[in-house]
């Protein structure tokens, strides 16, 4: 008999209320909690689906480059092609941001 556990901790953002077909790109850095070198990473631009809504998701080693240690995982919506630093697009609730602490 083969016995196996895992465990996965995934990070997801969505934004709602878009045009349907509309494409938009995300940005995410991570930074480390105790200073040292943090980690950015991205995603091409995706498709707006026929609900409105968009989603960008990864595990979160991926997102923090395998690294273990706690820190803060900041993500943007942006304009396809604009720079990985560019402004993110606005919601009726504001810029589409996320913060999120890893533990």
């Amino acid at each position: 008999m083969t016995t196996d556990i895992s465990a996965t901790t995934d990070w997801s953002m969505t934004a709602t209320g878009l045009l349907p077909g509309d494409r938009y790109e995300c940005s995410v850095v991570w930074t480390p909690d105790d200073g040292s070198a943090g980690y950015n990473t991205g995603f091409s631009a995706q498709s707006v689906r026929s609900s409105g809504s968009i989603k960008f998701f990864l595990e979160t080693t991926d997102l923090t480059n395998g690294n273990p240690r706690p820190g803060v995982l900041k993500a943007w919506i942006r304009l396809p092609d604009s720079d990985f630093n560019g402004t993110p697009i606005t919601l009726d609730s504001g810029p589409a941001v996320t913060e999120v602490h890893i533990p």
